[in-house]
């Protein structure tokens, strides 16, 4: 609701528990951060086709033009893994012929520039037949089925022990 210049944030929690039957959200009970988390995402410069020498690049000009003023965090976004299927194992290789040496070279390459590395890892599958073979895994709506998202397919259930266990 948008009052004269102000504007009033209504805070309704339950109609996400609700909504995406999700029944442990509970961001209330959360510590809220005290500091500012601040930096820059690969995602809206590259999309996929990130590679080392653009996190190079970036890292410098980071350093250089931004990191007075705050930015701290250089986050590599999709495109640096070895594959797009979402399973865990394809998440910690990077594509070979993007970075040569792995996720050291590319954390190495964020640091040495005086930013602190981040990296996107994937926690949704658009792969059906996997996620039926693995039903518990994933969110599901009140009827029990998957919840497919718009955008994202289906997303891991945060609080399944079995889903967060495997490596």
């Amino acid at each position: 609701m948008i009052k004269g210049e102000s504007i009033e944030l209504q805070f309704r929690p339950r109609c996400y528990q609700k909504r995406k039957n999700i029944p442990y959200f509970e961001p209330w009970t959360y510590k809220i951060r005290q500091d500012s988390i601040t930096g820059w995402c690969s995602w809206w410069a590259y999309r996929t086709d990130i590679n080392a020498a653009a996190v190079e690049e970036t890292a410098k000009v980071l350093a250089e033009k931004l990191r007075d003023y705050g930015y701290v965090y250089m986050q590599i976004d999709d495109g640096y893994q070895s594959d797009y299927s979402g399973l865990p194992d394809h998440r910690l290789k990077t594509n070979p012929e993007k970075f040569t040496g792995g996720l050291s070279q590319m954390f190495q390459l964020i640091q040495s520039n005086r930013m602190k590395p981040a990296i996107w890892v994937n926690v949704h599958f658009g792969d059906a037949n996997f996620v039926g073979q693995h039903p518990s895994w994933f969110l599901a709506l009140p009827d029990g089925s998957p919840h497919k998202g718009r955008w994202i397919d289906y997303v891991i259930d945060g609080s399944s022990q079995e889903a967060i266990s495997i490596h």
